[in-house]
């Protein structure tokens, strides 16, 4: 991908969400406007963390 292109996509980009993992770990990702409830968001955010912890609670997350 071009440089041109990169910037394009970085520009076309809302929001994006940090997600600080219970275990310390931080994720940058794609901002709740990408899922159509707001319980998707919640259960993708929980998925991140069982994914980087082993475990579906105690992340914490920050829309930018």
């Amino acid at each position: 991908m071009s440089a041109f292109a990169l910037m394009g996509v970085a520009a076309n980009a809302s929001t994006g969400t940090v997600v600080s993992t219970s275990c310390g770990k931080q994720v940058m990702t794609v901002g709740p406007e990408y899922f159509a409830r707001t319980d998707d968001f919640i259960d993708y955010l929980q998925d991140l963390n069982d994914a980087y912890c082993g475990s579906r609670f105690g992340f914490s997350a920050e829309v930018r």
